[in-house]
């Protein structure tokens, strides 16, 4: 008896999940403007506006020299080593999240061309950002082994780096120059502007037609659901889904 009730129940509850499917897709295709917005992640959380976030974009911007002045003094102190790998890391983090609140807009709607600009500025100053530490790795390692590590053992504060450093030191008969370094990361948005011009074309400008369901109702094809219906046990309608969408 409790097999039965069991096997009812899974069998309900798969008929709701069917049905509620064949409602979601006999709905045209939205525009993310439409969804509400308890479904879409939140960009305010990290940048309350674009202006907050030109305002960031500055302040980095205008702090990539403050990294550079570091080239040829870590060997200086324990305390300009620490300085400068704490203003690396600093930096760094602040161009991460300013990347990733460009990207992440830009992804929502890659039609819209003020995302694509901050896209576009935050890539080219990560690629000045890049450069301009680009000193770093192959700097430390010209400098004598006891040394840098007297300079660990006399401050708490690289104690922090200390996996970092230590791995650097292992890999040091397979690192560039430091001008090979500058011109690999001058290089990133030269190479990276294939693939972001793909992006823009794949899933801002392509559309896809309309299929018919098992119900013999209408539906529009996006990436989206082109995952769940490849996943559904209708052949004809896979096989649909599948010409539509190559």
């Amino acid at each position: 008896m409790t097999q039965k009730l069991n096997a009812r129940i899974i069998l309900i509850g798969l008929v709701a999940i069917l049905l509620l499917a064949g409602s979601l897709w006999a709905q045209a295709a939205r525009e993310r403007s439409e969804i509400d917005a308890k479904y879409k992640w939140n960009l305010e959380d990290m940048y309350p506006t674009v202006d907050s976030w030109n305002a960031a974009y500055t302040a980095l911007d205008a702090a990539v020299p403050r990294l550079a002045a570091y080239k040829g003094r870590l060997g200086e102190s324990a305390a300009t080593l620490l300085a400068c790998l704490a203003l690396n890391d600093s930096l760094s983090s602040l161009n991460g999240r300013l990347y990733v609140y460009a990207n992440l807009k830009l992804d929502t709607d890659k039609r819209i061309g003020e995302s694509q600009e901050l896209a576009d500025r935050i890539q080219a100053l990560s690629s000045r950002l890049g450069a301009a530490g680009a000193f770093i790795d192959p700097e430390l390692l010209t400098l004598d082994t006891a040394r840098i590590r007297e300079f660990m053992a006399a401050s708490p504060g690289l104690q922090e780096y200390r996996f970092y450093i230590e791995n650097l030191l292992r890999t040091k008969a397979h690192r560039l120059s430091d001008k090979e370094e500058e011109i690999l990361a001058q290089a990133t948005p030269v190479t990276g502007s294939f693939i972001n011009t793909f992006q823009i074309i794949d899933n801002g400008d392509i559309t896809f037609g309309s299929i018919k369901d098992e119900t013999g109702k209408d539906i529009q094809l996006t990436k989206g659901r082109y995952s769940t219906i490849m996943q559904n046990p209708d052949r004809r309608l896979r096989r649909d889904a599948f010409y539509e969408f190559n």
